[in-house]
């Protein structure tokens, strides 16, 4: 089974987070042709003039007119419309992921997943790999500012962008950072070059896709660019 996400830190198995617009509608079409449906079949048995339908029609009644907390109802659909239909933010979200640019135009030399480790045991592969020459130009994958520059042993130079209050891009194994903490970046911007912190392995670009504390397989989102 390909493993699209995974949670920092934890070994449990998740499918794919659900940040596609057209699921967002489809949900939400669903769920007001079912309402529609219900209304309409209630409405059909209170203007019945059919009498084997009056203990319905007197159930009816009883829920609309006294059983019913339509102060409630009106602020639930307002929460609902909130979460899924209406908000700018879910849009936002998805347009970081539906737009992204390749961070670089080369071949993927290691998936995201679980793979055998240069120690010979297995791991957790938390973004992709491209491959590389020191100096290469690395991308900005799509607009948004730079939250955090570094170096660290595992990961060398690193820079994190936030493209909005959850999606991020996480570049590594850089020779050269160009952006600075807080920098504004557009999407495509050179932000690095290609570089090796480990001289067992080829120079390469490590990338990942976050959201949250969730890694997302990148090619998720990229795939189409590759060809």
């Amino acid at each position: 089974m390909v493993q699209q996400y995974r949670r920092r830190g934890s070994a449990r198995q998740k499918k794919t987070s659900n940040l596609f617009t057209n699921s967002i509608r489809q949900s939400t079409i669903k769920q007001t042709a079912v309402c529609i449906l219900i209304f309409l079949a209630v409405l059909l048995v209170k203007s019945s003039a059919n009498s084997a339908l009056d203990v319905a029609k007197n159930s009816i009644s009883y829920t609309v007119c006294e059983n019913t907390d339509w102060k409630s109802i009106a602020f639930s659909v307002r929460d609902f419309i909130k979460k899924t239909v209406s908000t700018d933010k879910n849009l936002s979200e998805l347009e970081a992921l539906t737009k992204l640019e390749m961070p670089i135009k080369n071949d993927v030399i290691s998936e995201f997943g679980t793979r055998i480790g240069e120690d010979g045991k297995e791991e957790f592969h938390y973004g992709v790999d491209f491959s590389g020459n020191i100096g290469d130009k690395i991308h900005c994958v799509s607009d948004g500012t730079v939250a955090e520059t570094g170096y660290s042993e595992e990961f060398g130079n690193y820079i994190l962008i936030n493209h909005n209050d959850k999606i991020s891009s996480f570049y590594a194994k850089c020779e050269e950072i160009f952006p600075e903490k807080d920098d504004r970046i557009k999407s495509g911007q050179v932000i690095a070059t290609v570089g090796n912190n480990n001289a067992s392995v080829k120079p390469h670009l490590h990338f990942e896709i976050r959201e949250g504390d969730t890694s997302l397989d990148p090619m998720v989102f990229l795939e189409d660019k590759t060809h």
